[in-house]
């Protein structure tokens, strides 16, 4: 099944690409791509993995809709977390 076939609502960034934003161009012109492909459709971005405040910013700068990671918060109990 190809891409244009799922019903989805997200396009999940895999933290591989997000890591290494800040320096590595291949990283760059991924996450901009899966980012206008998002748009294109009408769907919203997730990254992964965002650890500091820089990629924050670059991914905001970049147009990605959500985030999640170190940065965002620490990992925690769902039981928790909805408390």
């Amino acid at each position: 099944m190809c891409l244009k076939q799922l019903a989805f609502d997200y396009l999940k960034i895999d933290g591989d690409f997000i890591r290494g934003l800040g320096a590595n161009k291949t990283d760059q012109l991924v996450v901009e791509a899966v980012v206008g492909i998002a748009q294109g459709l009408g769907k919203k971005t997730v990254a992964e993995f965002v650890g500091d405040i820089e990629t924050t910013h670059r991914l905001r700068r970049g147009g990605v809709d959500y985030a999640q990671g170190y940065h965002i918060g620490m990992p925690q109990p769902v039981s928790a977390a909805f408390a």
